[in-house]
């Protein structure tokens, strides 16, 4: 049994500063004052993860009770106790504990009613539905609804909001070249028509279907790259001496892997994100991509694989290998998103926003391949790029894998090259730098 009662936790109130108080196995409640609810009960489970001590919420009370929360806490203590990593572990759908009172469908709402709430109201309630979210974001979603959302329709029901409002919303912003707001808009309207599907069972959901006003076809992009062997033979070294900082429970510990798998296939990005460990054949050597999950969608994509990508892959097995995707994500997604890899680079890394991207690694395959001389066939095959019709294709798969397997062999090779340079060229730069300073020394 837990030290907590039900009574102590419903009456405890906040004091000037956040208060924990220990349940046993780990499990706390954090009790801080909060201006909007007067104070706020947060469900904290201690751990340690790589000798870091680090916390993960559960929940809040009082949505998460006492016992559900010892319930979730053992849950990821079994979690831990798998080796798997804390952001994966996704607490598992409570039951509704409160049932949708009857009344008679002739009696009309009372005023207070959800049925009356004006889209303002829901707003501001859905603002403060999830305790985990930041003030950060919190500001983000408020600001964004606020400016497109509030602003116009703020005055009208919720329920006189029709499919063609939203409609027009999204239009507005499409049509002033505002593609990437439109999109985020339209993601606000769906979260506030779920969050008002729990308070009110009858409301039509009206903010369907609104993928095709965002999207846009838009002119091909060059992608920051690098040329210069010196600057890639450098970007192999920063990806070897990496070391992953675990920040809470948000960093995940193999995107690291990610940026390998791009380097050594010339994936797409979002490829490699959404890889399954079902398309990988250790045995043959190749990763097999349906072709619906491709680009070009022509043929099923077989990637050969080099050395180096395999023992990727397989480092990678022993940390994902249970699950179907080989890069879950965490907070119940199903994998991660490129996004991860592009701050991987910036923030990891240390390049800039103009200097390389994740998409540039495929750029830089491409030009680095035709200076060195592989096979131009072989090149565009492995970045996915079509080549004459689809009967020449067919005929030529067995060719182009064959001329492919040696490419990505060579490439990898030559990257590993480069970086041994890099190595010896910065060793050098450090003795030079050393005997400098002894000089002054001598000197002074």
């Amino acid at each position: 049994m837990g030290k907590l009662t039900v009574k102590f936790v419903e009456g405890v109130k906040a004091t000037d500063k956040k208060a924990a108080y220990g349940d046993g196995e780990a499990l706390e409640l954090h009790v801080e004052p909060s201006v909007r609810k007067g104070c706020t009960k947060k469900w904290i489970a201690r751990f340690r993860w790589e000798g870091k001590a680090n916390n993960k919420t559960l929940g809040a009370f009082p949505d998460t009770s006492l016992a559900e929360a010892r319930q979730l806490n053992a849950a990821f203590r079994a979690h831990l106790d798998q080796g798997l990593h804390p952001a994966l572990f996704v607490p598992p759908q409570m039951a509704r504990k409160a049932k949708a009172q009857k009344r008679n469908p002739d009696t009309p709402a009372p005023p207070d009613s959800p049925q009356h709430w004006t889209v303002k109201q829901y707003v501001e309630k859905w603002l403060k539905s999830d305790p985990n979210w930041s003030k950060n974001t919190i500001k983000t979603k408020s600001d964004r609804a606020q400016k497109y959302i509030v602003k116009p329709y703020g005055h009208m029901k919720l329920r006189d909001i029709t499919h063609a409002v939203i409609e027009d919303c999204i239009r507005l912003l499409t049509e002033s070249e505002k593609h990437a707001q439109a999109k985020k808009v339209a993601g606000v309207w769906k979260q506030l028509y779920e969050y008002a599907e729990l308070h009110d069972k009858s409301l039509p959901n009206v903010a369907q279907n609104l993928g095709r006003y965002r999207k846009k076809r838009v002119k091909a992009k060059h992608h920051a790259t690098l040329v210069e062997p010196a600057a890639i033979g450098d970007f192999v070294v920063r990806l070897e001496d990496y070391k992953p900082k675990y920040k809470g429970t948000k960093a995940l510990p193999y995107t690291i892997h990610g940026l390998w798998l791009v380097l050594y296939t010339m994936k797409r990005p979002h490829e490699v994100c959404e890889g399954k460990w079902t398309e990988i054949d250790f045995e043959q050597k190749l990763w097999r991509k349906d072709a619906e999950n491709t680009k070009t969608g022509l043929e099923n994509d077989e990637c050969p694989l080099s050395e180096q990508a395999l023992k990727v892959l397989t480092e990678l097995h022993k940390i994902t290998g249970d699950f179907e995707y080989m890069f879950p994500g965490g907070a119940g997604n199903l994998h991660i998103v490129p996004e991860t890899l592009r701050k991987l680079i910036l923030e990891g890394l240390g390049y800039s926003v103009g200097e390389l991207t994740t998409h540039g690694l495929r750029g830089m395959f491409s030009t680095t391949g035709n200076e060195l001389g592989y096979n131009f066939e072989a090149v565009e095959k492995q970045l996915s790029h079509n080549i004459g019709n689809e009967v020449s294709q067919a005929y030529n798969h067995a060719k182009y894998l064959r001329m492919r397997r040696q490419v990505v062999q060579k490439y990898a090779d030559w990257l590993h090259v480069q970086a041994n340079k890099a190595r010896k060229r910065k060793k050098q730069v450090s003795s030079e730098h050393d005997s400098t300073e002894q000089v002054d020394c001598i000197a002074v």
